[in-house]
């Protein structure tokens, strides 16, 4: 069952970009080290494999091995707590993880959406009490949507792309009866919100006008 899960998992896309604009992910962008800027490029390269698994093994080529690291990197990668510890690129160690997964801060985040002409970053990988997180000047937003995560009390989100904006449904499994919005959402810019009931809201803001996916 397990090989047959995998198997399934290796005809899934690892991200994609939608509308032009918004890059979705699992986990993050992956590490960049100057020159030129080929993490796009390899992705939709048709050369690059189909992976059962992303753990490099003694015999694999060298090509092989950069598009598992790109692989790996993309469903592991997490933004950075704070911009303290980051190299040049805007890269630091991920404690949180492990070794050879890595943290993203605000160098990094512009780099990779200026050169890609994107604007979002929408990824999940964390858990977040209200299901959903707004980052780094607003630019990267995490999208959580599993609620009560292991037994958890936390919330869960979901995101709907379309008509020039992205617009977010976030529920919270414990609300009060008259349910705070967090402050998350103040450093957005052109934001719309509508109260949906005690526990629901929506939030919804424009971004500049097919989709790629990879």
């Amino acid at each position: 069952m397990g090989e047959k899960i995998n198997g399934t998992f290796s005809l899934l896309p690892l991200c994609a970009v939608v509308d032009e604009r918004v890059f979705c992910v699992h986990g993050g962008i992956p590490r960049y080290h100057g020159g030129e800027d080929v993490r796009l490029s390899m992705l939709s390269d048709p050369i690059f494999p189909r992976f059962y698994g992303i753990q490099i093994g003694p015999d694999d080529t060298q090509h092989t091995r950069q598009y598992k690291q790109l692989a790996f990197e993309l469903l592991w990668n997490d933004p950075a707590d704070d911009e303290e510890g980051l190299d040049e690129y805007g890269f630091g160690p991920n404690n949180k993880r492990g070794p050879n997964i890595n943290s993203f801060g605000l160098a990094a985040i512009h780099t990779f959406l200026s050169q890609n002409n994107l604007q979002f970053i929408i990824r999940a990988h964390e858990v977040k009490q209200e299901g959903l997180r707004v980052c780094k000047s607003a630019q990267v937003i995490t999208v959580f949507t599993s609620s009560q995560y292991c037994g958890g009390d936390n919330g869960s989100a979901a995101v709907y792309i379309g008509d020039g904006k992205l617009r977010f449904i976030s529920h919270d499994t414990g609300a009060d009866p008259i349910f705070p919005l967090p402050t998350i959402f103040d450093v957005v810019t052109e934001l719309m919100l509508m109260n949906k009931g005690p526990s629901e809201y929506t939030m919804a803001f424009s971004y500049l006008t097919p989709r790629r996916v990879y």
